[in-house]
């Protein structure tokens, strides 16, 4: 598969996060997400719930940057490109759900105009389960609309413009809405992920045509979603804790070939949540006892 990852991978580091003095006593998830950056792999970008954003150095363990200056919770995190980070979330100062940026080009951290500030209740559609995705330049960022919505939110980094995409499937199949999106490099494929079900699609986002389809793969609300820069793999995983074992799968699927070309079941643990570089090369998971494993095409 042109883009793909080796079937074998290997453990190279494991991360382990240490919460900060004023972490929330009902925050025992210290990871909300991880972002490996897109071409990178020594960089891993970090969030915590109680909004706590930082940089890591695969390589030494350590910590390179923290993003400091806002008040999110449950707090969502991504590489836009090289340099930049966006980040969504809810703020209990104003009771607004925001998407924020900042460029750490030249080792500084910038902060750039917000992509949206809207108050809770309002059409955004964002909730505190929306996750983001963004294409491989950073000009294009997406977010599910949550719960159970068939709405993608995609904006232009460039202009600030809101776009609003509604896919929704015609063949009767019962939808129970999207826990993740994810972009290919252009930003022209994306993905979702129903919960219900556990179907994968992908969209054509200039038509909204359905582009495929495949049920059975990751079942669960709290999942993680991402297609390489060609758009014809999808690294995914459910990341519910208390989800039966069967049903707790999660790795590389080949859309092309139509089949697995790596799973978790053969890496150690049950991971919440997963995230990789644009070509999967380089793969990290993250659990609940605040580690994070970082894997390696063989």
């Amino acid at each position: 598969m042109d883009g793909g990852v080796e079937e074998d991978t290997r453990a190279v580091k494991q991360l382990t996060w240490q919460p900060s003095e004023d972490q929330p006593a009902d925050y025992d998830t210290v990871f909300a997400a991880l972002s490996a950056h897109p071409s990178r792999q020594e960089l891993l970008l970090s969030a915590a719930g109680w909004g706590m954003i930082k940089v890591w150095d695969v390589n030494t363990g350590s910590c390179t940057t923290t993003i400091t200056g806002f008040d999110l919770r449950a707090c969502d995190a991504l590489w836009a490109g090289d340099s930049k980070v966006v980040a969504t979330g809810y703020s209990p100062e104003d009771l607004m759900f925001h998407i924020l940026r900042w460029d750490l080009g030249g080792g500084g951290c910038v902060p750039l105009p917000a992509l949206v500030t809207k108050a809770t209740g309002s059409d955004s559609g964002l909730k505190n389960g929306s996750r983001l995705a963004c294409s491989s330049d950073g000009h294009l960022v997406a977010a599910n609309a949550w719960p159970r919505s068939c709405n993608v939110l995609l904006w232009d980094t460039r202009t600030g413009n809101e776009l609003s995409h509604v896919f929704k499937d015609d063949d009767g199949e019962k939808d129970g809405g999207y826990s993740a999106v994810a972009l290919d490099g252009s930003g022209r494929i994306a993905a979702s992920l129903d919960p219900l079900t556990g179907t994968l699609r992908t969209w054509d986002m200039r038509t909204g045509r359905l582009l495929a389809r495949v049920g059975g793969l990751c079942q669960g609300e709290r999942a993680s979603l991402e297609l390489n820069d060609a758009g014809t793999a999808a690294l995914c995983c459910i990341g519910d804790a208390y989800a039966d074992e069967d049903q707790s799968r999660g790795g590389v699927y080949d859309l092309v070939l139509g089949r697995w070309a790596s799973s978790w079941k053969e890496w150690d643990g049950r991971p919440l949540g997963i995230c990789g570089t644009r070509d999967f090369g380089s793969v990290a998971l993250w659990h609940d006892d605040g580690s994070a494993s970082v894997w390696r095409a063989s």
